[in-house]
């Protein structure tokens, strides 16, 4: 399928993504194409993981399978938290995009997320 009238907003998040460390929020109302946005942007290194409703240990256990893909052995160890799968994938120093889409529905499973930025 081709996709069609979006060259500026493509142009714009995949630079706003080759600038390094970033923050890139995508939102909208529903059903204008954002999820088909980000799957034209993210290359072959970065890892997309599509949240949803499920509880917060599935979601973890999901997010790290997918980190898992591009970094070996990421999945075999049980993440307590979320700060906890942030800052291995600092440590491990992957240079790729972390991608999650549907994010409110990440955040509505889980209270007292909290939002961090390591240097």
């Amino acid at each position: 399928m081709k996709f069609l009238n979006r060259n500026e907003e493509l142009k714009r998040i995949t630079n706003a993504l080759s600038k390094g460390n970033s923050l890139v929020i995508l939102y909208g109302r529903r059903r204008i194409g954002k999820s088909t946005i980000l799957q034209q942007v993210i290359r072959e290194s970065d890892v997309y993981y599509l949240a949803d409703l499920q509880e917060d240990s599935l979601q973890k256990k999901e997010l790290a399978k997918e980190i898992g893909q591009k970094i070996n052995g990421f999945d075999s160890v049980i993440y307590p938290d979320w700060k906890s799968i942030f800052i291995q994938l600092s440590e491990r120093n992957f240079k790729g995009t972390l991608c999650i889409d549907e994010f409110p529905y990440l955040v509505k499973q889980r209270r007292n997320f909290q939002v961090f930025y390591r240097n």
